[in-house]
């Protein structure tokens, strides 16, 4: 197995474009198939509105920090994914999503997990030198601060 896919219904577009009217950038909306709601940063632009209201399958990528303390192993066997609401009634106030699953491959880079979440699976990409401390059939917890394409 060396690719991650998530489908999920595309929800909203945030686009950001340059002062001359090009588009550089977008956020996206997406919502699981157990109904979650996150935010993508879609670097590619790979969505755009005739996509909206549809499923599509995606392959984004969760990094662990720098300082490692956002990727933890779990001794409990959860595929889940948690987003908390900072404030009701705002599509702004969606927190950073949690994933839990279980690393079930690697992409061609070994410190690029696929990990399964229930609802599909995503790319962990993890430290270079924690690459042997991660392996497939472990659980795992890692806390977003971006998600992307």
């Amino acid at each position: 197995m060396n690719n991650a896919k998530f489908p999920a219904k595309l929800i909203e577009i945030e686009s950001f474009r340059d002062d001359r009217g090009h588009l550089f950038e977008q956020f996206i909306i997406v919502e699981a198939e157990t109904g979650e709601q996150f935010w993508i940063q879609d670097l590619l632009l790979y969505c755009d509105n005739e996509m909206k209201g549809k499923i599509i399958e995606i392959d984004f990528s969760v990094s662990q920090s720098f300082s490692g303390d956002n990727l933890v192993k779990q001794d409990n066997k959860e595929k889940k994914i948690v987003v908390k609401k900072m404030y009701s009634g705002n599509k702004y106030s969606l927190d950073y999503p949690t994933f839990y699953g279980e690393i079930v491959g690697r992409m061609d880079d070994p410190s690029e997990l696929i990990v399964d979440v229930g609802s599909g699976t995503i790319s962990v990409s993890i430290n270079k030198k924690e690459v042997d401390n991660f392996l497939i059939g472990d659980y795992i917890k890692i806390r977003s601060s971006l998600v992307q394409f």
